[in-house]
């Protein structure tokens, strides 16, 4: 591994991959990106896209594409240690844990192991280290005026739901 030194390094700064799961990813994919064109070929070829199952129009549910088995456990152990463990919060757990409630599980670590293999794509492309965007990324995402008055009125019912009272809070002009 002493030739891909500075890979292994830069694969590390992203939370869940240790020293041998580094190893493991560069001896999966090597450390010469020009071979996949964009993030989305590397993550196909590795089988950690969703599958296309489209018929009348309609995109219907399906499983991950075949792909490179050795890459995905690799991939699937780094998921998982960022699912489970008791770090300190970063983009990656957020990520998870909110799929996790829409999707599941299973579901949720999948996604998490396409944006972990996104980010070696862009990492080991442009030769920079992981820049975690936050656990609180979602929370300050600018949001369309429908979508902040639609939480909103989810957030009053939920409150409302709980048994308190919300008469004093909720504004005149949108009642």
């Amino acid at each position: 591994m002493r030739p891909f030194a500075r890979a292994k390094e830069l694969l590390m700064t992203i939370p869940g991959i240790s020293d041998r799961i580094a190893c493991g990813i560069i001896g999966s994919i090597g450390i010469d990106m020009t071979v996949f064109p964009a993030p989305g070929h590397l993550a196909s070829w590795a089988g950690v896209c969703p599958g296309n199952n489209r018929s009348a129009g309609r995109e219907l549910s399906s499983a991950t594409t075949h792909g490179d088995p050795y890459l995905r456990g690799w991939l699937g152990i780094a998921a998982g240690i960022i699912a489970q463990t008791r770090s300190r919060p970063n983009y990656l757990k957020s990520y998870y844990h909110r799929l996790r409630k829409r999707r599941g599980p299973l579901r949720a670590q999948v996604a998490v192991q396409h944006k972990i293999l996104t980010a070696v794509w862009h990492m080991l492309t442009c030769d920079v280290a992981y820049h975690d965007l936050g656990p609180d990324y979602f929370d300050h995402k600018p949001r369309s005026l429908q979508y902040q008055a639609q939480r909103a009125r989810r957030l009053i019912a939920e409150l409302i739901e709980q048994g308190y009272d919300v008469s004093q809070l909720i504004p005149e002009h949108s009642a």
